[in-house]
């Protein structure tokens, strides 16, 4: 190669650097060019002084694992990954100079600067995303433990797939172990008396929009269990899909059936109470009572009509002497 031609490739070199260093200092989005041996910070732009808070000249003299909320050791095996995959990307918390620490999502390539290999980062902040999605989740568990605590569930049946989406609380009244589940699967489980009804109230829901409020029995299919449910569903027709709750009610049942049983016993032991009370007017030579309705009756017979008691008849001692004396 004579001289020419070697000053030409060090002038488009030079030009390639410069046209990446104006790329990298001038780009909006947070970048760092790391050490991958020393985890030391060779280079940052101006978006990356702003985000972290330290001017370029502080973040040149720094170490990425002042940055790094990871114990040393995972920041290095995390730079050597990022070395030996192009395009690696990993997921973060970055500590700012302020002390806060902020999620940021990195994707890392390594480059070749005069001969030696570094790492040029390139640095999202998803702050926002993670605490959306971590609050997402919480939503997500709280709905899972008050279908657990109320024993219930909601689903969602598409009438093009047939596929019925079932929540974490439905999938467990109907004893299965999947989210998604064949409407034939589903209409299986219903007991064989309830399958006519439910089939034209779900025909009725989708083609007059006639609400669907059902109460049947169910073998639930993991153990052959029988379950009550009710359910209620609503139609729509943009989506062609129908949204549902249902709920085990089978305690509550047992609970308004025992209801039912004890209050039927209880009826039956009032109607064969007979009270006696107030005041009972009785003949002071005979001793008969005046009823109700003015007739005069024998003590035995009136108390016999109006309570439970029964007589059986004797003689006392003084009654012995006088009608029946000894000769």
């Amino acid at each position: 190669m004579d001289i020419a031609d070697r000053r030409r490739e060090e002038e488009a070199l030079s030009a390639s650097e410069a046209r990446f260093r104006q790329m990298f200092h001038g780009h909006s989005a947070v970048q760092l060019v790391i050490d991958p041996t020393t985890g030391d910070i060779v280079d940052a732009n101006q978006a990356a002084a702003c985000f972290y808070g330290w001017p370029i000249s502080e973040l040149k003299v720094m170490n990425i694992r002042q940055i790094y909320d990871l114990p040393s050791e995972n920041v290095q095996d995390r730079m050597a990954s990022a070395v030996a995959a192009p395009n690696a990307r990993f997921e973060f918390r970055h500590r700012l100079a302020d002390g806060s620490m902020r999620d940021v999502e990195v994707y890392s390539n390594g480059i070749d600067v005069a001969g030696r290999p570094y790492l040029y980062s390139i640095i999202h902040d998803i702050s926002n995303r993670v605490q959306a999605e971590q609050s997402q989740r919480a939503t997500y568990d709280r709905l899972q433990r008050a279908e657990e605590f109320a024993r219930f569930g909601h689903w969602e049946y598409s009438l093009d797939d047939r596929i019925m989406h079932a929540s974490v609380g439905a999938s467990r009244i109907y004893g299965f172990f999947a989210p998604d589940i064949p409407l034939d699967a589903i209409r299986s489980c219903a007991l064989a008396e309830y399958r006519a009804i439910l089939d034209e109230a779900l025909r009725d829901l989708v083609e007059h929009n006639s609400p669907f409020d059902q109460e049947f029995k169910i073998r639930r299919f993991s153990d052959g269990k029988i379950v009550q449910v009710h359910s209620k569903a609503e139609y729509d027709a943009r989506t062609n899909r129908i949204f549902g709750v249902v709920q085990d009610i089978t305690e509550r049942k047992r609970i308004e059936e025992e209801r039912e049983r004890l209050i039927v016993e209880l009826q039956q032991a009032i109607d064969q109470v007979k009270t006696l009370s107030g005041i009972v007017p009785i003949c002071s030579y005979c001793k008969k009572i005046r009823d109700d309705r003015g007739y005069w009756e024998q003590v035995e017979a009136y108390v016999s009509k109006h309570t439970e008691a029964q007589f059986s008849h004797g003689i006392c001692p003084q009654c012995l002497e006088q009608f029946c004396p000894e000769e």
